[in-house]
């Protein structure tokens, strides 16, 4: 009884259902699905790296704006985090770089970032080579994950797969018709669901992660089944040990008598 009452259908595990035809069967066919992708913009509180150079590489441009490993010389050495070693983006969503001055990044792409510092470059050298990379885009997973925790990533196209993948997949106690996104956007928190188990997840504009999401799995009704079931058991067995104890000590009361 107890492992009826607790096991998970095997339906509530499958990833990326198909729609069923009209005799309720899954098709089974190759499907496409356009992405929505859309470039992230910088904001508030990113970290980015910024390397600037010239095409001739000259020493002293170079030396100028980056130090000797290339790192943007923000006075911080001898760390492994590279999100230490970046510019992040103050209340104005503005940094200070070298020369250049106070630069307003927000809401721009990394491209647009690079075209704009690149413009600002190009009246101090010729032909300026500028690179922006993101270093804050972590993701964090909680809940159902067999590895919860907070991932920092630097593909800027991270999809909810790969987080399922950097989690090491759901538990087998995970609901997947009902995932929890949490998105901060200018301040605001918002609170999105989504359903593993549908294939028509891919058209979804939340099939990108952002930097900062949150991905919560909620567990299934079965998993606080098996809990009840476990403690139940838990509470019978030390019953049932308390019993055979007493009926023992019963026992050699009477045949010593």
């Amino acid at each position: 009884m107890a492992l009826a009452t607790s096991c998970v259908p095997y339906p509530g595990t499958v990833y990326l259902k198909q729609k069923k035809t009209n005799n309720s069967e899954w098709t089974h066919l190759p499907t496409n699905y356009p992405l929505q992708y859309t470039e992230y913009g910088l904001q508030s509180g990113d970290v980015v790296m910024v390397s600037i150079g010239t095409a001739g590489s000259d020493p002293k441009f170079n030396a100028y704006f980056n130090d000797p490993l290339g790192v943007p010389n923000t006075g911080i050495t001898g760390t492994p985090d590279p999100a230490l070693r970046g510019y992040t983006l103050n209340d104005s969503g503005s940094v200070t770089l070298p020369l250049l001055g106070k630069v307003d990044l927000t809401g721009l792409s990394i491209e647009q970032a690079q075209d704009k510092i690149r413009a600002l470059a190009d009246g101090y050298v010729e032909n300026p080579v500028v690179r922006v990379s993101l270093l804050s885009f972590y993701v964090s997973l909680i809940g159902e994950f067999n590895r919860p925790g907070r991932y920092t990533v630097y593909n800027r196209k991270l999809t909810i797969l790969d987080a399922l993948a950097l989690g090491g997949d759901l538990s087998l106690t995970a609901n997947r018709q009902v995932m929890r996104l949490v998105r901060i956007e200018k301040g605001v928190a918002h609170n999105h669901f989504i359903d593993l188990s549908d294939e028509r997840l891919f058209t979804s504009p939340l099939f990108y992660l952002r930097p900062g999401d949150v991905l919560y799995a909620e567990p299934l009704a079965a998993k606080s089944r098996q809990v009840n079931t476990a403690n139940g058991l838990s509470v019978a067995n030390v019953v049932l040990t308390a019993a055979i104890l007493i009926t023992n000590v019963l026992i050699l009361i009477r045949t010593s008598n």
